[in-house]
């Protein structure tokens, strides 16, 4: 389960706003109740319980509704590190979690 939960984080993340060069869709179908998903999705620290190459998340800065709320995920894959930012851009309790990156 952790490897689908995973993947369907992955997936969210990697979804880029309409006007982005390259954008990235998809979907995936997880055995789970919405509950056990958004216990994964709420808290950016737990990445690191079940994304092996998370090395460090943390919350920059919070908003009360999340939407805004900006975090930084540290990576680290066959040695070498990536630094990734995150803002949320839509959050409705345990049904929609959708997060861009921001542009450089």
């Amino acid at each position: 389960m952790k490897d689908r939960m995973a993947q369907a984080i992955v997936a969210l993340r990697a979804r880029l706003n309409e006007s982005a060069v390259l954008k990235v869709v998809n979907r995936i179908e997880i055995n789970a109740t919405p509950a056990e998903v958004f216990y994964w999705l709420e808290e950016p620290d737990r990445a690191k319980q079940w994304i092996t190459s998370v090395t460090k998340s943390e919350i920059i800065k919070e908003t009360p509704n999340k939407v805004g709320t900006t975090s930084r995920e540290y990576i680290e894959e066959n040695g070498r590190g990536l630094e990734m930012e995150g803002v949320v851009t839509e959050f409705v309790a345990l049904k929609a979690l959708c997060e861009r990156q921001p542009e450089s």
